[in-house]
């Protein structure tokens, strides 16, 4: 986790090679674009994306490294408008060179949650990274921290990660078969909880919904299972939620609760 000004910025000695790195690329590339990914881009950013896996696994990357991966940013791609997902597109020459996205997961944080680049272009992670903590910054004032997420046990993602020099570092813990996990969501109608909840309980850990049982009757849902968080659930524990749906009940974070 980041503080934004800091990759926006790239300020001090520590990050002095971010910098040469992004200097070489505007000085090579003086043309170049950054373009707001939205729905045109997204056909340009999936052939870039396959393009890139397939380079890398030219290049003697294992196929189980980024299974995962291709198939959870394949998912983002599918659902990236109701997903409220939002990225940026290098381009130079009318070629994609780097594509990042993201989505905002707090007031104050801003989570990246996919970001490619040519490997062989010196400075395209650079630019990439550092235009879209700049669009981030200027777009949502309050946003303090970019969380570029884990590093998958990648050594090599790990050092570029480190490279610029986290402000926190957070410990992960994985969910283990036996364990109880909580999955909250009020309506529980939308892909990820209820993914979630089924892949939990398929690897034997005991999941909690916590929903509105009125909101989820109130609507339908929006994943190809065609169910609700609280239908995958061992537990439920139902909020009380009443209309108008998607409001906060309780004070939070200093802030009061909403009418």
């Amino acid at each position: 986790i980041y503080e934004i000004d800091h990759l926006a910025d790239l300020h001090g000695k520590k990050l002095q090679g971010k910098r040469n790195h992004c200097n070489h690329f505007e000085e090579a590339y003086p043309d170049f674009r950054i373009l707001p990914l939205d729905a045109a881009q997204l056909p340009r950013c999936r052939e870039f994306t396959a393009q890139w896996y397939a380079a890398h696994l030219e290049n003697g990357a294992e196929e189980d490294d980024f299974a995962g991966e291709r198939i959870a940013i394949g998912k983002a791609f599918d659902a990236y408008e109701s997903l409220g997902l939002e990225g940026l597109v290098l381009e130079v020459g009318g070629e994609v060179y780097a594509f990042c996205i993201g989505n905002q997961i707090r007031k104050d944080v801003f989570d990246v949650n996919f970001e490619k680049a040519l490997p062989q272009i010196n400075g395209a992670y650079a630019i990439i990274n550092r235009e879209f903590a700049r669009h981030i910054r200027e777009k949502y004032p309050d946003i303090r921290y970019l969380n570029r997420e884990d590093d998958m046990g990648i050594e090599g993602l790990r050092r570029a990660k480190e490279s610029y020099t986290p402000d926190i570092l957070l410990e992960k813990y994985p969910v283990a078969p036996g364990d109880v996990c909580i999955v909250a969501s009020n309506s529980g109608r939308n892909a990820v909880p209820v993914l979630l909840a089924q892949r939990l309980r398929a690897q034997g850990t005991c999941v909690i919904a916590l929903t509105s049982l009125a909101h989820s009757a109130a609507v339908a849902p929006r994943n190809r299972a065609g169910l609700r968080l609280y239908e995958t659930a061992d537990i439920v524990l139902d909020n009380g939620g009443t209309p108008p749906f998607g409001r906060r009940m309780a004070a939070w974070w200093g802030r009061p609760p909403r009418p």
